[in-house]
């Protein structure tokens, strides 16, 4: 600063003048910065000198002094670089995600440097609707390509059905028209009968793996279809890519080659809903970063991995067309979109909104050209995965034949779990719920109950509690099934009693470990 005085003024008066015009200016200064909608922060070799309303509002302190002589890590983690993007911890705790513009200047007749902050944290309240609003738009976006990966197995698996039953039908005609004939003939009939035999038995087993695949759809779809978006626990986050790609296999089968590459990582504490549609995005937007045409040249590459300090690494690469620097800005605000008619500009938005509220980070690199990665960060977890609840964590099992009593008021479903396990265990299976309830009212015990959990006019909840009530020790011995449709008190009830659960579409080993491990 220059300051011009006369020349007959005394060096003291010199002084005063230039520290009342350095106040004045510094207080000129302050007035404009208090006067900002934005938070704006000043400091000065990392620590904080001054902080206008706005930005203590922000950081929610209650006065200057709780954010003043502070070191600015304490706050803005990383001091970014001008108009970039940072992550801010306020002093109650909470991550936000602020846009920050870094400006030099004076103050206190000193160097300085002035960060202005913009929120772009969805908010609270605003954040479940987004959510859900993104996971519906995925889905819309995906149904086809879901048709098309459950109509594939589906066709095959009815086809061969079909012929089986022909099969079976013609070999039955021809055992019931053979009375009389001679060995000769009889003898050919039954290489012919063998050889269809193979047949059968080949065309079913096709159907088998169809349904098989069916199912795993079926788990990946209610996987991303939960509504529990609060409810946490230890998670695997492989498994959870993998529903993620078999979600999006539709997306990439036309465009490139899938490279999967799986390092040992540690567990995560997060709501697999909300983690697999992180994943899902991501991958999608890989796939859509790459025309159709090509997909044996181009690569989406999907890796984990264990960083330095220990945290869950994920990252989604693509050999598409990279994203501009000026997008590269702005790709993580709410309703910003580079798919002009397509993108709703909610799903990075969403992704990070997630991933920094478990305490990681999401972030990106990209060339134009030559395609981008994006990088997700969570922290790890001391626990262990659990087991998925269900009898095949306990340990004693059943010795020789069980009396088993099935539930079910889908007569197909109870016949069907009947036969599976009715070469080794005594089997009582009934659609009627209240004749559960008698038959352990008449005395009669089990040492194990497949009951369905959701029944129209009596719920395996309602069968649990009566039964309870009569003798609790055979209460302990209901295993539930469930298509995977919870109402609220059905998740409150499966949480408060802890029985085993196991998910249709049944699996047949699953199932028969089920009842063994009964106990």
């Amino acid at each position: 600063m220059v300051v011009t005085l006369d020349p007959s003024s005394k060096p003291g008066d010199e002084l005063a003048v230039a520290r009342e015009r350095l106040e004045r200016s510094d207080l000129a200064l302050r007035t404009v910065l208090d006067a900002l909608p934005d938070a704006a922060l000043l400091h000065r070799d990392g620590v904080v000198v001054h902080a206008n309303p706005a930005c203590l509002s922000l950081l929610a302190a209650g006065s200057a002094a709780a954010v003043v002589g502070q070191p600015l890590t304490r706050f803005v983690q990383t001091e970014p670089p001008v108009a970039t993007e940072a992550r801010l911890t306020s002093l109650d705790g909470a991550a936000l995600r602020v846009a920050v513009s870094s400006v030099p200047l004076a103050f206190q007749g000193m160097p300085a440097v002035m960060l202005v902050l913009r929120d772009r944290t969805v908010p609270q309240h605003v954040d479940a609707r987004l959510v859900l609003t993104d996971r519906m738009a995925s889905m819309g976006l995906l149904a086809a390509g879901l048709a098309h990966e459950a109509n594939n197995p589906l066709g095959y698996a009815l086809a061969n059905l079909d012929f089986a039953l022909e099969e079976l039908a013609a070999m039955e005609a021809e055992l019931t028209s053979s009375s009389g004939d001679d060995e000769a003939r009889t003898l050919g009939r039954l290489a012919r009968g063998r050889a269809k035999v193979r047949s059968v038995v080949d065309s079913l087993r096709e159907a088998r793996h169809g349904a098989d695949r069916v199912r795993h759809l079926i788990r990946d779809l209610k996987t991303f279809s939960r509504h529990d978006d609060e409810r946490k626990g230890p998670v695997d986050v492989r498994r959870i890519l993998d529903s993620a790609i078999n979600m999006a296999h539709n997306e990439l089968r036309t465009r490139a080659h899938l490279v999967k590459d799986y390092g040992p990582t540690p567990t995560v504490l997060a709501n697999e809903a909300r983690l697999g549609q992180v994943f899902l995005n991501l991958i999608v937007n890989a796939a859509q970063a790459i025309p159709e045409g090509d997909s044996e040249r181009q690569r989406v590459r999907v890796s984990t991995a264990t960083d330095e300090r220990g945290r869950c690494v994920v990252e989604v690469s693509d050999t598409g067309q990279g994203i501009a620097p000026s997008d590269l800005l702005r790709i993580f605000d709410p309703f910003y979109t580079t798919k002009a008619g397509t993108g709703t500009g909610l799903g990075l938005a969403i992704c990070q909104s997630i991933v920094t509220s478990k305490g990681g980070e999401l972030t990106v690199k990209s060339e134009v050209g030559k395609g981008s990665t994006f990088r997700v960060t969570l922290p790890s977890t001391e626990e262990a995965v659990p087991d998925t609840p269900g009898p095949s964590s306990r340990t004693s099992l059943l010795a020789g034949r069980a009396r088993v009593l099935v539930v079910d008021d889908e007569p197909m479903m109870a016949r069907a779990v009947q036969r599976l396990l009715g070469g080794e265990h005594d089997i009582i299976a009934t659609t009627d719920p209240k004749v559960a309830v008698d038959l352990v009212r008449s005395g009669k015990r089990f040492d194990a109950v497949l009951c369905d959990l959701m029944m129209p006019v009596m719920s395996g909840m309602d069968v649990y509690e009566a039964i309870a009530r009569i003798d609790a020790a055979q209460a302990r011995r209901f295993i539930f099934m469930t298509g995977g449709t919870f109402t609220e008190r059905a998740e409150q009830f499966l949480e408060r009693v802890g029985n085993p659960r196991l998910d249709k579409p049944l699996d047949r080993s699953a199932l028969r470990a089920a009842v063994r491990s009964m106990s």
